[in-house]
């Protein structure tokens, strides 16, 4: 046989030729009746069928039949409707016929001639299988051709025989597939072990791992595409199991962001207290301070190691004084958070600007508090906002924001 070969349609099952030439040579005497059965392109049984004629110069028989589709000379190319066995890319793609001889003949061997593009050289080999068959409906039916239009040449037929023309991938390329589904299985081994750990699993490694993963991934799957470089009208597996990582990665890291980052913020306040003073009882004996400086008392009620970012808010009358004096580690600013022990008591102190001490104004001071554990998870904000007792030389606490006590000062003055 020879064929031409234009293309290979992977997902349609079809090869498609210039032309196909067959012959068959039987060192016999006598003229034989050949047909060569097949589907056309319209998937409908045909053959090409006559008798032998006999060549002096071989002393044989031969039977020579054709199909010519040159484009160039106005015809169509022809396309032949293969059987595909084995899975991607292991498949084997098979253009199948039937020779009926009436008369007994045995084949030495079957040679095949194709004709192949560049593309097909490198990723394809093509061989021929050639078997004897019994005019059975099983035997006959592997060559998708319904066998009931042609009783009468079946019934003139005395031998059958199979030819396949068989189109498989090379050796080198099926292994380097095989090696996409390799990866490709070892991409969902990572995102279900991932799954498994995610509660161990911080938003930063969370999102170092699927960055990674959606890299090589997308690396593979470009990769891929150029490998399978004939026309597809659908995706192979293979490269729907690459989309299939690249969406599942993209959801997984999208839902750790919103879960992780909702999980940071803890139901409820935190189990502490803050209040200011300017004289206490400490544990070393009695303790008094002097504005311009202001003591601090921060207790930790709870089981757990706490973090608290503070910011310490000066208000005199109805004015706002962003920051605080002699902070120098920044522990009133939320620069550096202030590190509490279960059943711990830090006590510190900041200073206020001096005209806060001379001014008839009244003094406030709001703490805002942002606690965190140690796996970083936010409880609820709190703020204690404290009004200074000149009189006294104490402070005391306000059940509202400094910001919402000043306005309604402000409203009951204008009315």
């Amino acid at each position: 046989m020879q064929i031409g070969i234009e293309n290979l349609d992977q997902d349609l099952a079809v090869l498609r030729t210039r032309y196909f030439y067959t012959t068959v040579t039987l060192f016999e005497r006598k003229p034989t009746r050949i047909y060569l059965f097949y589907r056309d392109p319209n998937k409908q049984p045909d053959y090409l069928g006559g008798d032998s004629v006999f060549r002096g110069d071989l002393m044989a028989e031969v039977w020579n039949r054709s199909i010519v589709t040159l484009p160039e000379k106005g015809a169509h190319l022809w396309d032949w409707p293969l059987v595909v066995t084995g899975e991607f890319p292991n498949e084997r793609y098979s253009l199948i016929f039937i020779v009926g001889l009436n008369t007994t003949a045995a084949f030495g061997t079957t040679t095949i001639s194709p004709e192949l593009p560049d593309a097909f050289k490198g990723d394809w080999s093509v061989t021929t299988e050639l078997s004897p068959i019994s005019p059975s409906t099983d035997q006959l039916s592997v060559a998708q051709i319904d066998f009931s239009r042609f009783k009468y040449e079946i019934d003139n037929c005395v031998d059958f025989y199979r030819v396949s023309v068989v189109f498989s991938r090379t050796g080198a390329q099926t292994w380097r597939f095989n090696v996409y589904w390799y990866i490709a299985a070892g991409l969902f081994a990572t995102l279900a072990v991932a799954f498994l750990f995610f509660r161990r699993l911080n938003l930063g490694e969370i999102i170092a791992l699927s960055v990674g993963i959606l890299g090589f991934t997308a690396g593979r799957w470009v990769s891929l595409t150029n490998d399978l470089v004939f026309p597809r009208t659908r995706r192979q597996l293979i490269e729907s199991s690459y989309v299939g990582i690249l969406l599942l990665t993209m959801v997984w890291l999208i839902a750790a962001i919103f879960l992780k980052t909702r999980s940071r913020e803890k139901r409820g306040f935190p189990p502490i207290d803050a209040s200011l003073w300017q004289a206490i009882d400490l544990p070393g004996g009695h303790q008094r301070a002097s504005l311009p400086r202001v003591g601090t008392l921060f207790i930790n009620h709870g089981e757990s190691l706490l973090k608290l970012k503070v910011v310490a808010t000066v208000f005199l009358g109805s004015e706002q004084i962003d920051g605080v004096t002699g902070d120098v580690h920044g522990y009133y600013s939320g620069r550096t958070p202030i590190e509490m022990l279960p059943k711990w008591k830090f006590w510190g102190n900041f200073g206020i600007q001096d005209r806060c001490v001379a001014s008839p104004e009244i003094l406030r001071v709001q703490l805002d508090i942002q606690a965190a554990d140690e796996q970083g998870k936010k409880y609820k904000p709190l703020y204690h906002c404290y009004t200074y007792d000149r009189k006294k030389n104490g402070w005391f606490l306000e059940p509202t924001r400094c910001k919402d006590l000043i306005k309604k000062e402000k409203r009951a003055l204008l009315e």
